[in-house]
């Protein structure tokens, strides 16, 4: 009883260290995918399919946070992110996602047409 005691907060710990790294790297792959996504539809199809990717997005709190922009020959999507979080013993704890692609869409365009 005296060795379950000692170790089962440390196991517990272990485990609940281990669950939100998962979660974590979860939501960051989960944000980069529906980036390329993102990019990808807006610049390859006619019409609303970046909304359609953006389904794919399992938080609401990164659904938000997606924009992008369609125009030849490149197209550009994004994701800015950061909140504060209140975690456990007052420790704060930061939830921050960036990122950005871009397409150069190559099709259709003459070389050396650029918007820039």
């Amino acid at each position: 009883m005296v060795e379950f005691a000692v170790v089962a907060p440390v196991i517990l710990m272990l485990l609940a260290a281990i669950f939100l790294a998962f979660m974590y790297l979860w939501k960051t792959s989960n944000a980069d995918w529906t980036l390329f996504a993102v990019g990808a539809s807006a610049g390859s199809y006619d019409g609303p399919k970046a909304e359609v990717a953006l389904r794919s997005v399992g938080f609401d709190t990164l659904k938000n946070a997606f924009s992008w922009s369609a125009g030849a020959p490149r197209t550009t999507a994004e994701v800015g992110f950061s909140r504060k979080v209140a975690g456990a013993y007052s420790i704060s704890l930061i939830d921050l996602h960036r990122g950005e692609v871009e397409f150069r869409l190559w099709r259709f365009y003459p070389l050396g047409s650029d918007d820039r």
